[in-house]
């Protein structure tokens, strides 16, 4: 699968500028959340997880009897989503440094959900069938994005069938 590179960086200052959109955005967020209604002792997959910020709400909702692995290419930005998960004790959440397409895992996921990272990707579909295949039966595939036509926000959301 093509991969584009993210074309703003992981400097300091664009890392502060994402955790300052995902303040804005976490509204958004959230009422996608609550809608798929997850819950304690969720497994979750956060695809370009970034700064964790997406991670750390969805820890909180599955809590500790839950599990959150999230993902980035950026070892710099899964730094500081370490740190900031440390120090908000949230110990249910793991970081790797892996794209989508080199992760591995054995594990299928409750929820596969990305916030922005669907237009970073010179194949959408292809990203959005390879996430399909980490989900359990049942399960949900939900993404957060910037539609182009008319600069909105949508969620949209596919679950998975038996």
């Amino acid at each position: 699968m093509a991969k584009l590179d993210y074309i703003l960086g992981h400097s300091p200052r664009e890392i502060q500028r994402l955790i300052q959109q995902a303040d804005i955005s976490m509204p958004i967020t959230e009422r996608l959340l609550m809608r798929l209604n997850i819950g304690p002792g969720a497994r979750v997959l956060d695809l370009g997880c970034g700064a964790g910020d997406v991670s750390m709400l969805v820890a909180e909702l599955v809590g500790a009897t839950g599990r959150v692995i999230g993902i980035d290419q950026n070892a710099e930005v899964l730094a500081i989503a370490t740190e900031r998960a440390s120090k908000a004790d949230l110990s249910h959440i793991v970081f790797e440094h892996a794209s989508l397409e080199s992760f591995s895992t054995t594990e299928s996921f409750d929820l596969v959900i990305g916030r922005y990272v669907l237009l970073h990707q010179a194949d959408p579909i292809g990203f959005l069938r390879t996430a399909g295949r980490l989900v359990r039966a049942g399960g949900i595939i939900a993404f957060t994005s910037f539609e182009r036509s008319d600069h909105s926000t949508r969620s949209h959301q596919l679950r998975f069938g038996k």
